[in-house]
């Protein structure tokens, strides 16, 4: 950062703290996100990844590898917002994770009720 650090007008020494709880230190760790990088293509499975293609966050998108069942779609002309419904194909989306869940979650079809043996994993009354 040293030759923009003339540029920096209103905070001289910029970190993550800010959004930190009070007197919490935090330290940057850059081999984490190597790590969550690397689980993220051998084992991430059951994820879809959705981008348009002229969102700047497109620039980092997911490389994947083939080692999980991950889908990754990147809308020709889409920002940021891109939406399952904007994409040429929702269906895909869709029945991926019909499959994945063994439930219809295409709009419009009815879902089915969970039931538990455990009161865990009902919600509060």
């Amino acid at each position: 950062m040293d030759h923009l650090r003339d540029l920096l007008l209103y905070v001289k020494e910029p970190t993550n703290e800010d959004f930190a709880p009070k007197n919490i230190r935090c330290v940057y760790n850059p081999g984490l996100n190597l790590d969550i990088l690397h689980w993220l293509q051998t084992e991430g499975n059951n994820i879809i990844y959705i981008y348009g293609s002229i969102d700047p966050w497109t620039a980092g998108a997911i490389e994947l590898t083939g080692q999980t069942n991950a889908l990754k779609i990147i809308r020709e002309g889409g920002d940021h917002r891109v939406k399952i419904a904007d994409l040429d194909n929702p269906d895909l989306v869709y029945s991926t994770l019909e499959q994945w869940l063994g439930i219809p979650v295409r709009p419009g079809k009815k879902s089915l009720k969970f039931e538990s043996d455990s009161d865990e994993l009902l919600p509060p009354r």
